[in-house]
């Protein structure tokens, strides 16, 4: 229900959860926000805030409300206006929250699975699977990449074909109950991340630790001292698995070669090689720092290894 009433005519209370839940502006964003405000002479959009517990808690428009305190007092921006969404308690405001932020266009593909996944899982926790109503249908149950899938049941009544929550909640975002399923396995994954590691998982959510979506559902299955180390190889640029697998059985064919008669030769080949690639290394790095003293000392030890092994291989293979 719109009003006409302003910010300052009406106390607005803050929640960090709600809060928590919106896409926060990067510093270009804001500035470019401000910068528009200014201009205008007025904000974009209305505040949304709903009436819990007898406290009007802002549902949407956090970033309208701080930017009106900070503006100074003599400004000739006009205050936003606020509007009321009626929502029956804190679980209702929250799913009206990730409803919102879903229908924006401002949201990059991690942060609508984000907001998609909890979407979903709430609404396959709260209405059971699936319902009867309208939408597309599903040919198939079958699931892969070891998410949970609901199975889908083609059962007709007087009101339409059943529905799974994936199938309801793709049907009003305009994606497909794979990407929504998906997306739900993604956002319970970083949520396991979080029980061990919030700054983590935060970061994740933030883009700052950079990590497939694929790689933070494998990670969140591998136990919680696999996930620590997870988490600290990424924080080095590393792979989250890395140094995690058995280590290979070693190739002695790398090194040797047996031959029938039983004589061991030795095969440098592959060494040789890599003292070639990294005689090339040394070489580029020259040629953008310079002939610096060390740059050449080294590129001088792998020019002299690299003619050694060679002769010693002549010599081994005559």
């Amino acid at each position: 229900m719109s009003t006409e009433l302003t910010v300052d005519e009406i106390e607005l209370v803050i929640d960090s959860e709600f809060e928590s839940r919106l896409r926060p502006h990067t510093e270009a964003e804001a500035k470019l926000f401000r910068k528009r405000v200014e201009h205008d002479g007025s904000f974009p959009a209305a505040i949304k805030y709903a009436v819990l517990g007898g406290e009007k808690y802002i549902l949407d428009g956090h970033h309208t409300w701080k930017m009106w305190c900070e503006l100074p007092e003599d400004t000739i921006v006009s205050p936003p206006l606020v509007e009321e969404v009626n929502v029956p308690d804190r679980k209702a405001a929250l799913e009206w929250i990730d409803r919102n932020q879903a229908g924006r266009r401002n949201l990059d593909s991690r942060e609508f699975n984000l907001v998609l996944g909890r979407i979903y899982n709430e609404e396959k926790g709260s209405r059971g699977g699936k319902r009867k109503g309208s939408g597309p249908k599903s040919s198939s149950n079958r699931t892969s990449d070891g998410l949970n899938s609901e199975p889908t049941k083609q059962g007709k009544s007087d009101e339409g074909p059943q529905q799974t929550a994936a199938q309801r909640v793709a049907a009003e975002y305009g994606s497909t109950p794979r990407r929504v399923e998906k997306a739900g396995a993604y956002y319970d994954a970083i949520e396991s991340i979080r029980a061990i590691n919030s700054k983590a998982a935060s970061d994740i959510e933030g883009g700052t630790m950079k990590v497939s979506q694929a790689d933070v559902i494998a990670m969140s299955k591998a136990g919680e001292e696999s996930i620590k180390a997870g988490l600290k190889n990424l924080r080095w640029g590393k792979k989250w698995n890395e140094g995690q697998s058995p280590p290979k059985q070693y190739n002695d064919s790398f090194d040797t070669q047996e031959i029938e008669s039983g004589k061991r030769t030795f095969n440098f080949t592959p060494h040789i090689k890599s003292l070639e690639k990294l005689m090339r290394f040394a070489d580029d790095v020259k040629q953008v720092h310079g002939r610096v003293k060390e740059y050449v000392a080294v590129e001088k030890s792998y020019r002299e290894l690299h003619k050694a092994m060679k002769a010693l291989e002549g010599r081994v293979s005559a």
